[in-house]
């Protein structure tokens, strides 16, 4: 068993007795663990804040009479779409979510969109914009403009459209 000694204020070496030693131990313990569950808290309520910022920016974009769309990089269905914008097209998400923006631009075909596509997936352009007419699921038509870029997450890229009903 190691001695322990401690200094005392005039610089002299005196044994601590094991008690002392357990005492000291358990204060160092307790006061690195006080730290660290300090450190766990402000970590968990700046999580929380951030949590409960995106959350209300996700009911803001919900809300927005904008029609907001999300849709696959690759295939283009649909992954997201808003409020606003289903409302206006009277189609559900679960109908949205096997359609793709063809389904709803008579102006397009399968070519000319992806054509119109290419410039941001080469990243060439960062956005485009363009006018187009939708087609609502009871058949009715309405001039649309479109602004269209790609989203920047990497692990799964997708487009972003803002699209503006312009009758």
């Amino acid at each position: 068993i190691k001695t322990v000694k401690k200094k005392s204020r005039s610089g002299q070496s005196f044994p601590l007795e094991e008690k002392e030693v357990l005492q000291l131990y358990n204060e160092r313990l307790v006061n690195r663990l006080e730290k660290k569950l300090e450190e766990l808290e402000q970590e968990t309520t700046e999580r929380k804040r951030g949590a409960e910022r995106q959350g209300e920016l996700l009911r803001m974009l919900e809300a927005s009479l904008n029609e907001l769309y999300v849709f696959q990089f690759e295939t283009l269905r649909f992954i997201e779409v808003n409020r606003g914008a289903r409302e206006n097209l009277g189609y559900s998400i679960e109908e949205l979510s096997c359609r793709t923006p063809l389904d709803l631009m008579v102006e397009f075909s399968p070519d000319s969109f992806g054509k119109l596509l290419d410039p941001i997936r080469t990243g060439e352009q960062k956005r485009i914009q363009f006018t187009t007419t939708h087609r609502r699921k009871n058949g009715t038509l309405y001039p649309v403009e479109v602004y269209l870029e790609r989203s920047t997450s990497e692990s799964s890229p997708a487009f972003m459209a803002i699209i503006l009903d312009i009758t």
